[in-house]
């Protein structure tokens, strides 16, 4: 999986970042997928990483299975 976009307005403030507001369906996996990490970008298409962030532990998803984060599943806080 790669390249999945979700609208800004899907994350509000929260403790110093943000957070999503409500579930990332991020679709059923075609093959296996190992996700190590995410990544902000300033467009949908075409942008700039803007921030990098790595996983504490890689996360699994075998072949026909959904993946979706739920709301305040994923935090990016920057810290100063």
């Amino acid at each position: 999986m790669s390249g999945r976009t979700v609208a800004q307005s899907n994350f509000a403030e929260s403790s110093g970042g943000v957070a999503n507001v409500a579930a990332i369906d991020a679709g059923v996996a075609g093959g296996a997928w190992t996700i190590a990490g995410v990544g902000l970008f300033d467009a949908a298409s075409g942008g700039s990483l803007v921030l990098a962030a790595a996983s504490p532990s890689a996360v699994e998803v075998s072949a026909g299975q959904p993946l979706s984060i739920p709301a305040v599943g994923l935090v990016f806080t920057v810290v100063a």
